[in-house]
């Protein structure tokens, strides 16, 4: 993903886009904003849709957060091979789905 993608695609996440896909290291992924009637606080949640491991990869509750503190904490969260977001764009290709 170049900058500027990487820029749109956190916007994009801002604004509350329902599914964003993309590729890291040969892995799809799926993030989206997730509530259900047993639980309305909504949760940023990723999904690994190929690749080894669990299929859920990793989620914040958004809890007493606002929707951009919990985007600023998934940006700042090493979880793409212990670094974040900003660390590991360059290896990730958004796709449409």
């Amino acid at each position: 993903m170049r900058n500027d993608e990487a820029q749109a695609f956190v916007e994009d996440l801002r604004l509350g886009a329902n599914e964003l896909f993309f590729w890291y290291r040969k892995q799809k992924f799926l993030m989206q904003w997730m509530a259900t009637v047993d639980d309305p606080s909504p949760s940023l949640l990723i999904e690994r849709l190929t690749g080894p491991g669990d299929w859920r990869f990793w989620e914040k509750k958004q809890d007493n957060l606002t929707r951009d503190e919990t985007v600023e904490f998934f940006l700042s969260a090493k979880i793409w091979d212990n670094r974040t977001f900003w660390d590991a764009y360059p290896e990730m290709e958004w796709v449409d789905d």
